[in-house]
């Protein structure tokens, strides 16, 4: 039970980093889900994820509300992440559309996706994409398999990862590699929550 009131105070570290990342105007929280759609995407996981993490009676009895749900977000936005997945606090949308994140990925803090990202099981080796801390995944970047992408990683527009990632740099290309002299670290502090 724990777990799924943590997963809604999530949602409101996910949304403040949106507003963060907006030109502020007063009242923001009021019209957000309406000026932007991936909100609705925040909102609808950290539901389904909270309405997943509760005790196993609960869980069955709000199944079909959970599937309800999931469907609409796919509807409305393009997007489809399980509610299995788990996503630290500032899990941020750029764009929405064409977005699939798998059930047993894991994510820190700081989560940063654009369009057409692809996360999940390579249909050979069992097991999900593992992420650090404040790492930002590209247009369109596919990363597939039981890996590990440490903390403080950029992986760029239409990379494919299917090997471990350290900590601290930049990855590209098809597969993707390590950009030499390039560190992951964030220049655009505004996309970042705070501690």
């Amino acid at each position: 039970m724990r777990e799924s009131i943590e997963s809604i105070r999530y949602l409101k570290a996910d949304l403040k980093r949106v507003w963060g990342a907006q030109e502020p105007f007063p009242f923001a929280f009021l019209f957000a889900p309406f000026i932007w759609l991936t909100v609705w995407s925040n909102i609808y996981y950290r539901v389904g994820r909270a309405l997943y993490l509760l005790p196993p009676p609960l869980r069955q009895l709000f199944s079909p509300v959970r599937l309800i749900q999931k469907r609409l977000l796919q509807l409305a936005t393009g997007t489809d992440i399980s509610e299995r997945a788990d996503i630290g606090p500032g899990f941020f949308i750029a764009h929405n559309g064409t977005l699939v994140i798998g059930q047993g990925v894991r994510a820190g803090k700081n989560f940063f996706v654009r369009q057409g990202v692809t996360l999940g099981g390579d249909g050979v080796r069992s097991g999900h994409p593992q992420f650090g801390d404040n790492v930002m995944l590209g247009a369109n970047a596919v990363v597939i398999g039981p890996i590990t992408v440490g903390s403080d990683v950029i992986v760029g527009a239409n990379a494919v990862v299917t090997r471990e990632v350290p900590s601290d740099c930049v990855v590209a290309g098809v597969p993707a590699t390590v950009l030499p002299g390039r560190s992951g670290k964030w220049a655009d502090k505004k996309h970042t929550l705070k501690d």
